[in-house]
């Protein structure tokens, strides 16, 4: 992943910000020697994933994804699959 954390969450695109703190939680958890901390990773992490579940089952989406995906010449789902597509689903 070549943009930081910090970077990703200043684009205001939840669903990416919450992939990327997942990756961080991940990679420390998997980097964490003590028993209280792996609890409280784990626990994070489990919440994030849920988070993650219920942006992408739902549609759900932010004001900022509909702004960057009408940027990007794409639709919020291909953009959310970050996908070459060029057409902009609006809803109106």
């Amino acid at each position: 992943m070549n943009n930081s954390l910090l970077e990703i969450s200043e684009t205001g695109n939840d669903l990416e910000t919450l992939r990327a703190l997942r990756r961080k939680v991940a990679v420390t958890l998997d980097e964490c020697k003590s028993a209280r901390d792996i609890a409280a990773l784990s626990r994070q992490l489990q919440s994030i994933v849920a988070k993650i579940k219920e942006i992408e089952s739902s549609g759900q989406e932010t004001e900022m994804d509909l702004i960057i995906a009408k940027y990007k010449g794409r639709s919020v789902r291909d953009h959310r699959r970050r996908s070459s597509f060029t057409e902009v689903e609006v809803d109106e």
